[in-house]
């Protein structure tokens, strides 16, 4: 604010003396007369008595004489009069003055406008820091919840106009707010009379600016609101235009873009039609002021350097007027985006990270025993618990596999291990620690999930496979060799590539596979596109199986983690998990029962409750009427799995012949 004072005084200062030298006569004393004769200049002065001559002074030649004087004398004009020497002084005087209001202005301004950037980029950091900050860390159901269109439309335009337009519209507004007062004041000192019309002009602006930023506020919500569906369609159609493709379904999705678009175009062009609206009335208010201004300057008879200042400031009052209800219209429209930020850096926010009060030993956990006690989970504070007082209890090493129908609340569970969901009651203990009590970082990296619908991040197979850079790549190439994810690299090169074999060596690892391009090999450095999209379903899910194999933690997740492999390839993985994870605590959560017939426990869910745990045998031959016992009836295999479970209780443990 003192910047911008500071200019408007300068500008002021600067007017002010360009008016007072305007003002500036020749002649020092206003008693003197200039007069001319026959091309010899000549002083009089006025006493009121009659006309004498002064002698030892004269005008310099640049002046212009009045023909008519009369009177003359014989007194000669000299090339070095005094005369001549105070007015270049004179001169000099106003004209060095003027340059320093003008370097001070130029000074001013340079100061308003760095004091003005470097606030705008300092803001700009916090508030993207702080959104960014407010969203890496808000619960994963916000992700779940918002289209992704709000976010990029945070993350893109609303930061755009943050580091651009909002500080800019700030900027402005204040500059015309005090640019305005200034011409009023100025007008108002030089005409007194000037402000009894001012309450009138107030009321005007007041009536037209209302009207105006009530339109133009809600048409750039409007405007802003209409973008999100627009970024979202766009984003959503990269990721399936090989559907949309497969289905001739191009023309469809280019008209609804098209009706997306157009629908954000119309607010847009209605806040430039309400901007027309405003430029004719604030335009007739200015004519007004101008008017006012003029009859103030005409009946108080001032003099003509103030008259001057006076008329060309009220002309000034024109632009002052419109582009401050445009600026504060601009203002509030670009402040809409710090709004939209502001609202997403209030969403809730995980627990932290980490507690220093409450860390886990480094080796935890370390044996792997979990005990469930009572845990309630529900996804949102006002709606019913997903999972009700569930209880059970996991030996170290054990593999547990949870099943059942759809909607029992299996992936739920997986989910309260890794507090992706609060727990509303009860709790989880794993090795004695209850992991409510530790922090968020101390919990997950220590566990190991397997997902469903895997997870690839744009980058090279070495990156995905090891992203902190803590092993070699002896154990990289080992761990992709034993989840068998360069056979199914073969097996799919041989199809494409009409069987045309490339040796991948490594200095303890060797395995012949087909490559996936003709010419190039599969290395440590293969490039994964985003979200693994250069793999298949099945060659991601192993993926994320070798990093898992790479992390070697004591309790890991499968969350349908071979659902989209084929049974060959799943009794592979399953035999590797049982060879690999024999000192990791296992919880699986099946969809073939084949899979895990031959588990330690099975956790039967049913409507978020526990109906059955137990040995799979156990659960067979309990009850005729059993929930597990009905669902291996269902498969249409159940004398197999009755068999495989009776082998592998006999035996006591893991063994993938079993198969």
């Amino acid at each position: 604010m003192c910047s911008f004072f500071l200019s408007s005084g300068a500008k002021v200062g600067n007017d002010w003396w360009l008016k007072k030298w305007t003002d500036f006569n020749g002649a020092a004393d206003p008693n003197v007369t200039l007069k001319s004769f026959d091309n010899t200049a000549y002083i009089y002065t006025n006493d009121g008595q009659g006309t004498e001559l002064i002698a030892n002074t004269m005008p310099f030649t640049s002046l212009i004489f009045n023909p008519f004087a009369t009177g003359k004398s014989d007194l000669t004009v000299s090339a070095t009069s005094t005369l001549d020497e105070d007015f270049r002084n004179e001169t000099f005087y106003y004209l060095g003055i003027y340059a320093a209001f003008g370097a001070s202005v130029v000074l001013a301004n340079n100061l308003q406008s760095l004091t003005t950037l470097v606030g705008a980029l300092f803001a700009s950091r916090r508030l993207h820091t702080k959104l960014l900050n407010a969203v890496m860390y808000s619960p994963l159901r916000f992700f779940e919840t918002t289209p992704i269109g709000r976010i990029l439309n945070r993350f893109s335009k609303d930061i755009e106009n943050i580091d651009s337009a909002v500080m800019d519209s700030v900027h402005y507004f204040i500059n015309q707010i005090i640019q305005a007062a200034t011409i009023i004041t100025v007008i108002g000192s030089v005409a007194p009379v000037f402000l009894l019309a001012t309450p009138f002009i107030a009321i005007s602006y007041i009536i037209v600016a209302k009207r105006y930023l009530e339109t133009s506020r809600e048409l750039k919500r409007f405007e802003s609101t209409t973008r999100s569906p627009t970024y979202a369609q766009f984003s959503e159609t990269l990721a399936g235009v090989c559907t949309i493709r497969a289905y001739g379904q191009e023309e469809r999705f280019a008209d609804m873009n098209k009706i997306k678009v157009d629908g954000n175009h119309k607010p847009f062009f209605y806040v430039w039609a309400a901007n027309r609206w405003l430029c004719l009335r604030t335009d007739l208010i200015s004519a007004i002021v101008v008017l006012c201004a003029g009859l103030a300057v005409v009946f108080t008879g001032i003099p003509a350097g103030w008259a001057a200042l006076c008329i060309s400031y009220s002309l000034d009052f024109t632009n002052a007027l419109l582009w401050t209800v445009r600026m504060h219209a601009e203002m509030e429209m670009n402040m809409n985006s710090v709004e939209r930020v502001e609202e997403y850096s209030g969403i809730e926010q995980e627990p932290p990270a980490i507690i220093e009060s409450n860390r886990p030993d480094p080796s935890w956990p370390s044996q792997g025993a979990i005990q469930v006690k009572d845990v309630s989970i529900r996804y949102a504070p006002e709606l019913p618990d997903v999972l009700k007082n569930v209880s059970f209890a996991i030996r170290p090493h054990e593999k547990v596999a949870v099943v059942g129908r759809t909607g029992a609340g299996k992936s739920t569970l997986s989910l309260a291990f890794f507090r992706i969901l609060p727990i509303s009651s009860g709790s989880i203990h794993i090795d004695g620690v209850d992991i409510n009590q530790i922090g968020l970082f101390d919990l997950r990296s220590r566990l190991t999930i397997i997902p469903q619908d895997p997870v690839l991040f744009t980058g090279t197979l070495r990156s995905n496979l090891d992203p902190l850079e803590q092993n070699d790549d002896q154990t990289l190439w080992e761990a992709l060799k034993r989840v068998h994810f360069l056979e199914s690299m073969q097996q799919q090169a041989t199809a494409e590539n009409d069987e045309k074999l490339i040796t991948i060596e490594d200095s303890t690892v060797a395995s012949s596979v087909v490559a996936t391009d003709v010419g190039s090999g599969i290395t440590l450095d293969y490039t994964v596109t985003e979200n693994g999209g250069n793999f298949s379903q099945g060659q991601r899910q192993l993926l994320c199986l070798a990093r898992s194999l790479i992390q070697r933690n004591k309790v890991i997740f499968l969350d349908e983690a071979t659902a989209s492999v084929d049974n060959e390839t799943d009794a592979k993985i399953q035999g590797t998990i049982r060879k690999e994870f024999a000192d990791s605590t296992i919880i699986c959560i099946a969809h073939r029962l084949r899979t895990v017939i031959d588990y330690d426990k099975i956790l039967v869910l049913d409507k978020g409750q526990v109906l059955e745990f137990g040995s799979p045998l156990d659960l067979i031959e309990k009850s005729n009427v059993g929930a597990f016992r009905s669902m291996c009836e269902e498969t249409g295999e159940f004398e197999e799995l009755v068999e495989i479970a009776r082998i592998a209780s006999a035996n006591g443990k893991f063994k993938a012949n079993n198969y």
